[in-house]
């Protein structure tokens, strides 16, 4: 059976990162013998990408969106039904995580969404059909229509509990060059991201896990270096950035990685999401001998009080020691700090500009906080009664405060978050104005 993916274009807007869950569930269904074509929104010229979705010849089309081109993504399905209304259209991403189901089926015209890991649902769909007795209510982690009521079916849980029996994600169909030229046109640097967990334990008050659940899952160190040595070779690129959030979680497995690295004399550089709480000091030297250059970290805040009141189980010692380890093993530290969490002020603004400025901190980056649908501050706040979906589609973690972000999250501070971010900014060392990894 034969899908066709596709991811949204937004106009004026070229993305330079891409997402890995159609490269996973691609590379999944293709060891299950079925086939996949992909458009994708983010690279083609819009005469290209209309050209694409007016030839789909695949009997499912399968759509990954964000919470920023949710409207593109109702307005493609749309679209998409009216032209082949014989195709069964599934829909998955933060995009639809990120809305009730109600409105994503009311706004939209996917026949079926995907809640949570994709790949199991998606070959499950696919085989299903390719031997004639599809039935949804038996496919894992769907949500659809019956009668024009929201049905789940029997199964909403179907994680991969193993990541080492995942093939790796499908570049080639992604097109990897392409990110890879475009990356090193904005940064200088040909980089392949890398994902090794899924899932997260902790219980920071803005972070929604439904999709990945609480418990993490780590792929082996040697699954891991195969998938470097298999970049290394097809790619020509030894620099690598471990995305997940919880790379260095298990001592042991980092420090398996490391000692393999150096065994097999990889000359490799790579880089990695750290928290600042999760390192042991005599762990530094190891990670620098085997080719570490860069530890980003989700601080968040200089300020204990917001540190807390948001639950990130860390403390401001705990970032100046991680710091100070990270500047004398010569790795370079680069922090992510939020702003809007309700109920800061202008002491705690500034208590995160004395943490930047005393560092040290080769790189910072600020966004304003984005309570996502699901998570605790989302669902301390929501009152049904007074909440704008419509509005929410407009909120965002980078461009701009909305009123209505301000409004939804009882913000009352005497200093302007945008005023914030501006200063912290302007404090921030020189490295922090490229694009981070």
């Amino acid at each position: 059976m034969e899908v066709t993916f596709i991811i949204p274009k937004v106009e004026d807007l070229t993305v330079a990162i891409f997402s890995f869950g159609i490269p996973y569930i691609s590379s999944f269904v293709k060891q299950h013998g079925h086939s996949v074509k992909l458009i994708n929104g983010q690279i083609l010229s819009d005469k290209k990408y209309k050209t694409l979705i007016n030839s789909i010849t695949s009997p499912v089309i399968g759509i990954s969106t964000y919470h920023y081109d949710i409207r593109e993504f109702f307005e493609l399905t749309h679209f998409l039904k009216k032209k082949y209304p014989q195709k069964i259209i599934v829909a998955g991403g933060r995009g639809p995580a990120s809305f009730p189901l109600e409105y994503i089926f009311s706004h939209g015209c996917a026949d079926y969404i995907v809640l949570n890991e994709g790949e199991i649902p998606f070959n499950q769909l696919l085989t299903q059909m390719q031997a004639g007795n599809f039935s949804p209510e038996n496919v894992p982690n769907l949500a659809y229509l019956k009668k024009g009521k929201i049905t789940l079916s029997k199964q909403q849980d179907a994680l991969m509990e193993n990541l080492d029996n995942l093939p790796f994600p499908d570049r080639d169909l992604i097109d990897q060059n392409f990110y890879l030229k475009l990356q090193k046109k904005i940064t200088g640097e040909r980089l392949i991201r890398i994902v090794t967990s899924r899932g997260c334990p902790h219980v920071c008050l803005f972070c929604d896990k439904s999709g990945m659940g609480n418990k993490i899952r780590l792929r082996s160190a040697d699954s891991v270096i195969a998938e470097i040595e298999f970049c290394m070779k097809k790619y020509k690129t030894n620099h690598f950035f471990f995305i997940d959030d919880l790379f260095v979680h298990s001592k042991s497995r980092l420090i398996e990685f490391c000692e393999k690295i150096l065994q097999k004399k990889l000359k490799i550089r790579w880089e990695a999401h750290a928290r600042v709480n999760s390192l042991e000091p005599d762990l530094y030297p190891l990670l620098k001998k085997s080719g570490l250059e860069q530890l980003f970290f989700g601080i968040e805040s200089g300020s204990q009080t917001i540190l807390d009141r948001i639950q990130k189980g860390i403390s401001v010692p705990d970032i100046k020691k991680t710091l100070q380890l990270c500047r004398k093993h010569a790795i370079k530290s680069f922090g992510y700090f939020i702003v809007g969490v309700p109920g800061e002020s202008k002491k705690d603004h500034e208590a995160t500009l004395k943490l930047i400025e005393e560092g040290p901190i080769d790189g910072v980056e600020v966004f304003y906080l984005l309570p996502y649908m699901g998570s605790p501050i989302f669902n301390k706040l929501y009152d049904r009664n007074s909440f704008s979906w419509e509005d929410y589609c407009e909120w965002t973690d980078v461009l701009d405060f909305k009123p209505s972000m301000k409004s939804f999250l009882k913000y009352h501070s005497d200093y302007d978050p945008s005023q914030a971010i501006e200063r912290i900014m302007s404090k921030a060392p020189r490295s922090a104005k490229q694009q981070k990894p």
